[in-house]
């Protein structure tokens, strides 16, 4: 009876399995999008100050701030990774009297009646199993997209359009950068004065 049982469980979380996978796709696939999405945003409000005050090195608060939104959403995705139970609550939308989530409520249980449900419960998911797999999926965000689109075209006119304070802040990076270089090459020069010379000694033996 014991090893029926864990054949019987095995067996249940088995048919589980691929509705977990295909919502955890469904997952990624719409925290991809709202990503893009809020990549755009961030691009845009950057430029768009950008074109209002001078900020050189603009890149930089770019890329921290795309590293603060990965985070973020991979905080969300593991956060809001499916797990059996929620496999379990979509395939029970399509049989009939809660089959699924009573089977799934005695899963761990040893009792002869609990036993019965779950057979009874892997009964009912076979059959119906093509059905939740082929069930209407959302995979994408149209206007989600539509607007991190738009979004794009606008930070690329900002990009090859810019304006004086723009073309301002390039040029204050320009200067910063020649002072750091001039910077690091007097430190070379005032580090090498202060090397002591090394006059290699001849030692002669009598």
């Amino acid at each position: 009876m014991k090893k029926e049982k864990i054949s019987d469980e095995s067996q249940f979380l088995k048919l589980l399995k691929p509705i977990q996978q295909q919502l955890l796709i469904q997952l990624l696939l719409k925290e991809g999008q709202l990503l893009l999405l809020a990549v755009a945003i961030w691009s845009f409000l950057l430029l768009f100050i950008a074109r209002i005050m001078v900020i050189p090195f603009i890149l930089r608060y770019f890329f921290i701030g795309l590293i603060c939104l990965l985070a973020f959403f991979l905080y969300r995705v593991v956060k809001r990774k499916p797990d059996k139970k929620m496999a379990a609550l979509l395939f029970n939308k399509f049989v009939p009297d809660d089959r699924i989530v009573t089977g799934f409520a005695f899963l761990g249980n040893a009792g002869e009646l609990e036993t019965l449900q779950l057979r009874d419960a892997i009964r009912h998911m076979k059959i119906h199993q093509e059905k939740v797999l082929s069930r209407k999926k959302r995979w994408f965000y149209p206007k989600w997209l539509t607007s991190a689109l738009c979004l794009a075209v606008c930070v690329l006119l900002f990009i090859f359009y810019p304006n004086k304070e723009m073309k301002e802040a390039q040029k204050l990076e320009k200067e910063v950068k020649i002072v750091e270089e001039v910077k690091k090459e007097l430190e070379k020069k005032a580090n090498d004065s202060k090397a002591p010379d090394i006059i290699p000694l001849k030692q002669s033996r009598n």
